[in-house]
C-alpha cells in the first residue's frame, strides 16, 4: 500500500445548506513518507469528491493536519469559521 482514504458517509438533519441531509467525512487520508509529492493523496481525493457528488452529498469534511492543508485548500476546501469541521467543500 502506498496511499488510502477514507470516506464516511453522514446522515444530516436538514439544513438550507445540506437540504439531502447527506455529508462525507474524509478520514485517514496518508501516503507512505517515501511515496509523498507524486500525487498519491491528490488522485485519492479526486476519486474520493466523485464518489460524494455521485452520492448526491451535501458536503465534505476533513481535519487537515499542517502538510495536508495546501492540498485541501487546492481541491476547494476551506476553512470552516462556523466551528463544526476544521475544512469543509459545499458540494453542487
Amino acid at each position: 500500500m502506498i496511499a488510502c482514504a477514507l470516506l464516511l458517509v453522514q446522515p444530516r438533519l436538514y439544513h438550507p445548506r445540506a437540504a439531502r441531509g447527506l455529508a462525507g467525512e474524509v478520514l485517514n487520508v496518508y501516503t507512505v513518507p517515501t511515496c509523498r509529492g507524486q500525487g498519491h493523496a491528490a488522485r485519492l481525493m479526486a476519486a474520493l469528491m466523485d464518489a460524494a457528488r455521485e452520492l448526491h452529498l451535501d458536503a465534505l469534511h476533513l481535519k487537515a493536519t499542517p502538510a495536508g492543508r495546501g492540498l485541501y485548500e487546492d481541491l476547494g476546501f476551506v476553512v470552516d469559521k462556523g466551528g463544526n469541521a476544521p475544512m469543509t467543500l459545499n458540494l453542487p
